[in-house]
């Protein structure tokens, strides 16, 4: 988001107002939840890592559901951030 507000900004030197800040701040939040809450919801599920200091999806798991998971956040929180990025 910031790099699209910087695109605009400099390229066709446009001032974002206060509603569109605030249309991005709730873009991103709901983004977030969606990727976060996705094992809370049954899809994947937050297993213990490997240091025992925090939680992580389950990388690992054989289960096809669990795959399809890391699948869609692979896609979804790196390959299309970086596709709008390049572009």
């Amino acid at each position: 988001v910031l790099a699209y507000e910087r695109y605009i900004r400099v390229v066709h030197a446009r001032v974002i107002n206060f509603s569109w800040a605030w249309r991005a701040i709730t873009y991103i939040w709901l983004y977030s939840l969606a990727w976060s809450g996705a094992p809370l919801l049954g899809w994947n599920r937050y297993i213990l890592d490997v240091h025992g200091l925090g939680c992580s999806v389950d990388w690992k798991s054989k289960d096809a559901n669990d795959s399809s998971f890391v699948l869609f956040l692979f896609l979804g929180c790196l390959v299309v951030p970086l596709g709008v990025i390049a572009h």
